[in-house]
């Protein structure tokens, strides 16, 4: 297969999103064969099929999870999925570095095959060291300017809704652009400029000496009762300089009733373990603390730095089987009401799609929900040894260990109970952890301009039906090492409540900065939308001119 017959194999492919059902009779009943490698097309086969009509299933698509409809799909429907391993292989090895991005993001099946099929492939390197987070090693392509600028606009098919979509294909998308971000105003409360997209539209009409930017009119939402101004965070920052001795922090919480949703098991079901294990301790960031809780410092660090942390109980009774495992349609419903809470303010949302706690859960690293058809549409996983096996969960490893029921025979009496009880705990956690960062315009990270974020849900120690869940999120405000906070800088103005300034009264940031679109990337409540795309770590603050 020569280069133009594979890149015309894959016709499509690059404007395809995510593996999702595409076919029109989704709710219609399908007959599959559970030993069939590959499906009859007609009466040719190509070469490599090996078709076994052993037995008959007739599976409801309607009534399977998205992920193994999708699944269940490409096996049995694209003609592009069910070719032999080798083929798609080949054709991997032989496509255009931006065809086979495409394809990555396509199917599970190409990402599976990436890593034995492309490593060998020149400008491709695989990343290793994140097996226990992801299924599979990450592609590192090297790209050429003009090819990243064709990759991006393709996968903007699938990240912009179609407004949006239509604000950067437009001719005067360049203009909007600059209004945006290149035009500078005063603000009295920074005595610095700013660009024109950290003003909302009320404050852009004010004269200069009044005005102030989202910074100073927005503010940090901790939970639904309880915000944090940049004015506080300031006078915060001068009591801890100005105190000679005692913690070099201030903790803020809310302890609103609405906060807690503590496990409704008693002590006495694991009576032994030791009382440290299991209740909160409410001390900051090093902790599990029971109620939405800021705190502002530094703690840990020589920085000035905002935490944010949280760790809600969430009953899953609903959501077990027979059997034990949970099922995934109910723990992600009530994941997302959990989410709709507190969560949304602590560790807000990135991009569209699954919650990040669903997230958490992927059939490919996790055995802890039983996924309805997953049995006849069960993927391969992979194995390299020549570069390393991937690094399960527990629960891949032994089903004992999964997320629920809690096995009380490792729990044995004594001092060894509680001792064995932490480290079952924390071993059988499912957490992932984000962090996101500025380039300068050398191309180098700038400093303590990284973000840190964290889900992770565990196992609750008091019951069964019950599962624990940590919400983290740091960032740096300080500039100096020691120092008092003066400036805001980026972090401060992504972490604002975009309904606290009124971002969606701008009526010029539509489709630049914001949409309403909860599909679409730029949805003005994730954290990759707004303002950080469209500007660099130096260019939210500029000296006034003299």
């Amino acid at each position: 297969m020569d280069r133009e017959a594979a890149a015309t194999a894959v016709t499509g492919a690059e404007t395809n999103g995510p593996e999702t059902l595409t076919d029109n009779n989704a709710g219609v009943q399908q007959e599959w064969c559970a030993d069939a490698p590959s499906c009859r097309v007609g009466n040719n086969h190509m070469s490599g099929y090996q078709t076994i009509w052993t037995e008959k299933h007739v599976i409801d698509v309607a009534k399977m999870h998205p992920l193994m409809a999708a699944t269940y799909h490409n096996h049995t429907s694209s003609p592009l999925g069910r070719l032999p391993t080798a083929v798609l292989a080949r054709l991997m090895q032989l496509v255009d570095p931006v065809t086979r991005e495409c394809l990555r993001r396509t199917s599970r099946v190409f990402l599976q095959l990436f890593a034995t099929a492309c490593l060998s492939v020149e400008g491709v390197s695989v990343c290793l060291e994140k097996l226990s987070v992801h299924p599979w090693p990450i592609s590192r392509p090297t790209l050429s300017p003009d090819e990243h600028s064709k990759l991006c606009s393709l996968l903007a098919k699938d990240n912009y809704c179609s407004s949006c979509l239509a604000a950067r294909q437009a001719t005067d998308w360049q203009e909007s652009v600059r209004k945006a971000t290149g035009e500078y105003l005063h603000c009295s409360g920074c005595r610095i400029d700013h660009p024109a997209c950290l003003f909302s539209p009320a404050q852009r009409r004010s004269p200069q000496s009044t005005r102030i930017c989202i910074g100073h009119e927005g503010f940090l939402r901790l939970c639904e009762h309880k915000t944090i101004s940049w004015s506080l965070i300031i006078s915060l920052s001068e009591s801890i300089m100005n105190q000679k001795c005692g913690p070099r922090y201030r903790t803020i919480k809310c302890k609103h009733s609405s906060h807690t949703s503590a496990c409704r098991w008693r002590w006495r079901s694991l009576r032994g373990i030791a009382s440290e294990n299991i209740q909160y301790q409410d001390k900051g960031w090093d902790c599990n603390p029971k109620y939405p809780t800021l705190t502002v410092g530094y703690k840990e660090t020589k920085n000035f730095h905002i935490w944010l942390a949280w760790s809600p109980h969430l009953s899953v009774a609903k959501g077990l089987q027979d059997d034990g495992p949970l099922t995934p349609q109910i723990l992600e419903r009530d994941l997302a009401m959990l989410r709709e809470k507190e969560a949304r303010f602590i560790c807000p949302e990135f991009e569209p799609g699954q919650i990040v706690e669903s997230r958490l859960f992927d059939p490919n690293s996790c055995d802890c929900l039983k996924y309805k058809g997953m049995d006849k549409t069960r993927w391969k996983r992979l194995s390299e040894p020549q570069l390393r096996p991937p690094l399960l969960r527990p629960c891949r490893l032994d089903r004992t260990r999964c997320l629920t029921p809690l096995v009380r025979a490792q729990m044995t009496s004594g001092r060894r109970r509680s001792v064995g009880a932490r480290k079952w705990h924390r071993n059988e956690q499912h957490g992932q952890g984000w962090r996101s960062r500025h380039i300068g315009k050398d191309g180098t990270e700038e400093p303590l301009s990284a973000q840190m974020q964290r889900v992770t849900v565990l196992p609750c120690l008091r019951g069964r039906e019950c599962i624990q869940l940590n919400y983290k999120r740091r960032w740096c405000v300080g500039d100096e090492r020691g120092a008092s906070v003066r400036h805001m800088n980026g972090h401060w103005f992504s972490a604002l409540d975009p309904d606290s300034y009124e971002l969606t009264e701008d009526e010029d940031g539509v489709g630049v900065y914001w949409c309403k679109e909860r599909s679409c990337r730029n949805f003005y409540r994730y954290t990759r939308s707004r303002i950080r795309p469209l500007l660099k770590w130096e260019d939210y603050r500029h000296p006034c001119p003299s």
